[in-house]
């Protein structure tokens, strides 16, 4: 019999860390060491719609799903891919896998929720130095109301990088990169940014997508030649007399082959990202692999494999 290993995870949804996931689970069945079931959990708001029965690869992870939260014995290995403080300890052997945290400072519970696990993994030197620089005081109340520092609470678990990865059969440089969406668009040369538009006001949201636009306006407007600007709208701040760039929303599912499109079609020239912080940048990764040039911010994930020089 071989040994269980129980992945809880959120494989079925639409989001980064719903294909961070199908990558590791295909990972872990490929290696063919285990019994593996796998326990689909939400992510957020994003759609989990995600796994085609059609598709083989997806068909090898639903065929693993649980349809109710629980194993016949406990598992030899807990693989646990979601945010630090909802880690579970169902195992033997328990793994936590986690973007982390995409600033320079990681709150005290998770590293209390790190230090349950036997092993976690991040997915950049970023990431582990965001756990592994965080101290905090460990306090206790006297009997006169004052406290006292009794130890320093910080990560005394195992961390290790494990970097992400993309697909090469679907990441790579095309011939056929047509794509509807793009084609119909009147300028030859585009921006492309993409990512979730998250909460908050102005320039609060992570990818700091409304600071993109505003600053692709500020840059290229009442320009003779104007580039294009697309999404995967902000104008009432700028005077009336100006002429502003064209900013395009692309909307709706796209495919791991439209988007590789879109990185290859000839009009997109540039990736662009004022990302205020990530813990990979899978995005960012997959346009160098057709060879897209990328404009980031210079913080976070995404300095693990991109360039500093450039």
């Amino acid at each position: 019999m071989k040994k269980l290993m129980l992945i809880c995870a959120p494989v079925g949804t639409r989001s980064g860390y719903g294909a961070h996931c199908r990558d590791l689970v295909w990972s872990f069945m490929d290696s063919d060491e285990y019994d593996i079931k796998v326990l689909d959990v939400p992510w957020g708001q994003t759609p989990r719609n995600a796994l085609d029965k059609n598709n083989p690869n997806d068909k090898k992870i639903l065929d693993c799903i649980l349809t109710e939260p629980q194993t016949d014995r406990q598992p030899d290995v807990y693989v646990d891919i979601r945010i630090p403080n909802e880690f579970q300890t169902f195992g033997k052997f328990n793994i936590g896998i986690t973007a982390g945290i995409e600033t320079n400072a990681v709150s005290s519970n998770w590293i209390e929720s790190c230090n349950k696990m036997d092993l976690v993994i991040v997915p950049s030197e970023h990431s582990k130095s965001g756990f592994v620089s965080a101290i905090y005081d460990k306090l206790q109340q006297l009997p006169n109301g004052q406290q006292q520092k009794v130890g320093e609470l910080k990560l005394e678990k195992p961390m290790e990088v494990v970097f992400e990865g993309s697909d090469e059969e679907i990441y790579k440089p095309i011939d056929d990169s047509s794509l509807n969406l793009v084609d119909d668009i009147k300028e030859d040369f585009a921006f492309l940014t993409l990512g979730q538009w998250g909460k908050g006001n102005f320039g609060e949201d992570r990818k700091d997508i409304a600071t993109t636009i505003k600053c692709f306006y500020e840059t290229f407007a009442n320009k003779k030649k104007q580039p294009a600007l697309l999404l995967k709208v902000v104008k009432n701040m700028f005077p009336k007399d100006w002429k502003l760039p064209n900013v395009y929303l692309l909307h709706g599912d796209l495919s791991d082959s439209d988007i590789n499109k879109l990185y290859n079609h000839p009009k997109v020239k540039c990736m662009l990202s004022m990302t205020h912080g990530e813990g990979y940048g899978r995005p960012l990764q997959e346009a160098t692999m057709v060879g897209l040039p990328v404009i980031a911010s210079g913080w976070s994930g995404q300095l693990d494999f991109l360039n500093e020089n450039h």
